[in-house]
């Protein structure tokens, strides 16, 4: 992990925070389909006895929603405390602190080309046990406000491994039938750990 101090400004330009705030605002259902991944970071926070996770690119924040919801319900529930985080939304862009367990959701594809470096290793800088990513390889259908595609950052595979086995040990690499790739990863410095 690299002790850098980032700012907001590392991992988003002002300009393309506001193109997304934009869209978020503008679309009701943009941002909104993390609760569907809700089984599977339950049983991710389950194995890694996570008492802590950001949600970084929140969005309208339904996965929290979805936690909140089985806690009370759940004879035994996980009681996790989430941390969102999101700069398309001003309550949501205080870069958040260290964490067992970060989710980043179809965000990736949303980073600006020249920022996903610094924010695949600030994502690292802040993951104690372990992170789960999913990342688009396709276009999307959407287009922010200045007519650029949505997802902005779209590659294969190799690409996205490449870039995150800088930072990261991949633990489990699932592809959709719909070209999406879902990674979880660990720190190098917690596999390290493992292995000495």
């Amino acid at each position: 992990m690299e002790n850098k101090e980032y700012q907001l400004d590392d991992l988003i330009t002002g300009e393309y925070a506001n193109q997304n705030a934009l869209l978020h605002g503008s679309r009701a259902n943009y941002g909104r389909h993390a609760h569907y991944l809700f089984k599977k970071i339950r049983s991710i926070a389950l194995n890694y006895e996570a008492k802590t996770m950001v949600d970084y690119g929140a969005g309208k924040g339904t996965l929290k929603i979805a936690f909140e919801v089985a806690d009370s319900i759940l004879e035994e529930p996980m009681n996790i405390v989430i941390t969102e985080f999101d700069p398309a939304f001003k309550k949501l862009k205080h870069l958040p602190a260290s964490a067992d367990l970060i989710v980043c959701l179809d965000v990736m594809e949303h980073v600006e080309e020249d920022k996903v470096d610094n924010t695949i290793s600030f994502i690292s800088s802040i993951t104690q046990k372990a992170a789960y990513f999913t990342i688009s390889t396709r276009l999307s259908k959407k287009s922010l406000p200045n007519g650029q595609n949505a997802h902005i950052t779209v590659h294969d595979e190799t690409w996205w491994t490449e870039k995150l086995e800088k930072h990261f040990v991949i633990i489990d690499l699932e592809i959709t039938r719909k070209g999406e790739l879902r990674y979880e990863v660990v720190p190098k410095v917690i596999d390290n750990l493992v292995q000495d």
